[in-house]
């Protein structure tokens, strides 16, 4: 007889499986729900932050976006930046103009104009022939001629360029180039090598001039360079304008108003003009204005969405974990760089008086480097936006001093052209020849100053340390004396 089992294993095997894959299932919807409502939750919370931080900001007169910040618009037969050939040259990278600056920059590029007078030193423009390239030196160089001429020569097809910018600087009081910050505007942004580049050259142009006796001509040129940078660092940039239009002003047009000093080649109506134009000036408050365009346009560019990130400045441990971060971390990463960029604004630069806040800022230092050594997902813009930010306003503030020293330069020379002697202490400048004394960025008083035995003057600024050591020791910065002079 045959007997049939019935083996109940090899039946309920596929029950459960069944039972297995009905539980995962479950499970998975489980979590997929779960994850779901906590992004979902997530990212309701970081808009809602974020709405909340935009109104207390408001309450502050703080704004976050940027169409608070764009400049009124400039008319083109006022603007200095819509002459045809810096209209080129700013936006066409490969336009002829741009393509001859690129040119006379790579036969004369280092030497020239920069910030050597600083530490009382003239163009070296021998130092500049000698680095000419062999061919340019043999075709360029003329017996007989000055250094000085000779870079000239060099620069002669650049007179055009010179010819149109001239008559736009005369008859052109304003100057704007286009907003980074104007939404819709598909432009990628203002060509800063080009327009530095251009400041360069023309700075090499107007020193050679200077240098050969060409002075009516040169200050008229300086006239141009000025709009240049003034149209670069007008209402609507960002710190890299800022930083650019500081580097230009203290490099060759201080360079060449140096010179022009220590020569004594400038007029008393030259000294009163460029007077004007260094205390059109205000460094902190420049600053400040750049800081909140800034913080403006990194609102804009990233503006809450994760794929305008830059994951090549994210941390290893930060670019593993972004691609999972809810998209309401991200606002909350807008929300604590805003508030670092606000504690930014309040601890560096004090605008009336002028001073800078070098305690302040070192602790602000401090706190970056801990954001940056943070774990927290929230920190990571703040983190990458306030690198270096100590460095960089402290630099600054170094530079902010120097406009304003020029400034009282011009007064003292307009003074003792009309008295036959410097005065015996700054206060006797106002109101005639300076409407108000400006001030040294690190105390928030007067430059420090007097005149000295042989009848010449000591100006200087008491430095970071904010401790007067006459303007010889620690961290003292003194105009550079005229060569010759005795300054003990």
């Amino acid at each position: 007889m045959n007997t049939f089992t019935t083996d109940d294993t090899s039946r309920s095997q596929p029950r459960r499986i069944v039972r297995i894959l009905r539980a995962a299932i479950f499970g998975a919807a489980v979590v997929a729900t779960a994850v779901a409502l906590f992004y979902a939750e997530e990212n309701w919370r970081g808009e809602r932050a974020w709405a909340v931080h935009v109104k207390a900001m408001a309450a502050l007169g703080e704004h976050l976006d940027q169409e608070s910040f764009l400049p009124a618009p400039v008319p083109d037969d006022q603007n200095f930046a819509k002459t045809p050939v810096l209209d080129a040259l700013a936006y066409q990278p490969k336009s002829p103009a741009a393509e001859l600056v690129k040119k006379l920059r790579s036969i004369i590029f280092s030497p020239g104009p920069n910030d050597s007078w600083s530490q009382g030193q003239p163009v070296d423009w021998q130092n500049c022939l000698a680095g000419l390239p062999a061919e340019v030196r043999s075709e360029s160089l003329v017996s007989g001629l000055s250094p000085a001429a000779q870079v000239l020569a060099i620069l002669k097809p650049l007179e055009p360029v010179m010819a149109e910018l001239r008559a736009a600087a005369r008859a052109r009081s304003l100057g704007q180039f286009r907003s980074n910050l104007t939404p819709g505007d598909p432009f990628s942004g203002l060509n800063i090598d080009g327009m530095f580049g251009l400041s360069r050259l023309l700075g090499i142009y107007v020193a050679a001039e200077l240098a050969e006796g060409r002075t009516e001509q040169a200050f008229e040129d300086t006239l141009v360079l000025h709009r240049l940078v003034a149209a670069i660092g007008a209402d609507g940039g960002t710190l890299l304008e800022l930083l650019v239009y500081e580097a230009i002003c203290n490099g060759s047009e201080m360079q060449i108003f140096w010179e022009g000093w220590r020569d004594a080649r400038w007029a008393p109506a030259q000294y009163e003009a460029m007077q004007s134009r260094f205390g059109a000036w205000d460094g902190p408050v420049a600053y400040n204005r750049a800081l909140r365009r800034e913080r403006a346009f990194v609102n804009r560019i990233f503006s809450g969405s994760k794929s305008s990130v830059p994951w090549a400045d994210l941390g290893v441990h930060q670019s593993r974990r972004f691609p999972f971060m809810p998209s309401g971390w991200w606002r909350q990463n807008l929300i604590t760089y805003n508030l670092a960029m606000q504690q930014a604004l309040a601890n560096g630069f004090d605008e009336t008086p002028p001073r800078f806040r070098s305690a302040e800022v070192a602790r602000l230092t401090e706190r970056t480097k801990e954001m940056q050594a943070s774990s927290s997902p929230f920190l990571w813009l703040a983190a990458i936006g306030m690198t270096n930010h100590g460095k960089l306003v402290s630099d600054f503030a170094g530079k902010a001093n120097l406009m304003p020293m020029a400034g009282v330069v011009c007064a003292l020379e307009r003074y003792k052209s009309e008295r036959g002697e410097y005065p015996e202490t700054l206060e006797a400048l106002v109101p005639k020849f300076a409407a108000t004394l400006p001030t040294d960025i690190y105390m928030g008083q007067p430059f420090r100053y007097r005149r000295t035995a042989d009848g010449q003057f000591q100006l200087y600024s008491v430095g970071p340390d904010e401790k007067d050591d006459s303007g010889v020791k620690g961290d003292d910065w003194a105009w550079p004396a005229r060569l010759g002079e005795n300054r003990r």
